[in-house]
């Protein structure tokens, strides 16, 4: 398709000056120049005779094209964002949502497959998602999706426990009513899918909440640490079962009123409560005592 910028002699050309964006391409041209811009696939090749250079990209902008690509229906090799961020993002979500389970092994050339991109970038996602603990790298299994023992459990929803009550009482002290607002939104959400029965998008609407909540305590790097420790333990929760759903929602509702009273010691043992309590269901589920009572937290 051809685009045109601009007429000789005009003055079109000055909105855009010094460059215009289109799908991510930014052209430069000279004030009152008419400029025929051929676009194959997104991807201007001639442009009046002019060079045409790619100009920074926000990541707001990246993630609605990744989007708009991946509705297209893309592979991520022919999607424009750097492929090893794409890669380490679809893979993560696999591991975080459970479709790829603990102890899988992560095959290089499947998801080199899949994905329509080389090696390296699907080497260097299993690289970071290393460093963040959700894969395991050995010289006996190769890379696979993290394997924890009932301690290393332990350990990392004491942690997480911590953290979510220091955070909660930190939103109760800023009680932002403009985020308050969002987690509103999501816990009606998910409510709303506990009493339908509707249990498949319950995860999703579990992290929303704690990732609303972390931003309500308006502590960034807490934010990030919480975020880490939420994508481990989130390989440690079953979300099908309806008793422990029903038990979690009315802890995260619970939760929200203490934030929303600004009584930040209520907050902070609520939460501290809610983790450590999902957390203990998990363990006895492990240890063989009751598996129907697994919970999000």
């Amino acid at each position: 398709m051809a685009i045109e910028i601009g007429q000789p002699g005009g003055n079109a050309l000055e909105a855009f000056d010094p460059g215009f964006l289109i799908l991510g391409i930014r052209l430069y041209a000279a004030k009152g120049a008419s400029v025929l811009c051929t676009v194959d696939n997104g991807v201007p090749f001639s442009c009046g005779g002019r060079s045409v250079t790619h100009g920074p990209i926000e990541d707001a902008q990246d993630n609605r094209m990744a989007k708009a690509s991946k509705a297209a229906g893309k592979r991520l090799g022919e999607q424009h964002n750097s492929l090893h961020s794409l890669v380490y993002q679809e893979i993560r979500a696999a591991i975080v949502s459970g479709r790829l389970r603990p102890g899988e092994r992560l095959v290089e050339e499947r998801f080199a497959e899949e994905y329509g991109v080389s090696r390296n970038p699907v080497r260097e996602a299993i690289r970071a998602l290393s460093s963040e603990g959700l894969v395991d790298v050995s010289s006996r299994k190769g890379a696979h999706v993290a394997e924890l023992a009932p301690e290393k459990i332990g350990e990392i929803i004491e942690i997480r426990a911590l953290l979510e009550s220091h955070n909660a009482r930190l939103a109760a002290r800023h009680r932002n009513p403009v985020t308050l607002k969002g987690v509103e939104a999501i816990l009606s959400k998910g409510q709303a899918a506990v009493g339908a029965g509707r249990h498949k998008g319950l995860r999703e609407l579990n992290d929303q909440f704690h990732e609303a909540l972390a931003e309500a305590g308006n502590n960034q790097l807490l934010s990030e640490m919480l975020g880490s420790l939420r994508a481990r333990s989130a390989l440690l929760f079953s979300p099908e079962n309806p008793q422990r759903q029903a038990i979690s929602w009315e802890e995260h509702a619970g939760i929200l009123q203490a934030i929303l009273d600004g009584d930040e010691e209520l907050a902070a043992r609520r939460a501290m409560s809610h983790v450590l309590g999902a957390g203990e269901a998990h363990l006895k589920s492990i240890r063989g005592a009751d598996g129907a009572t697994q919970g999000d937290v």
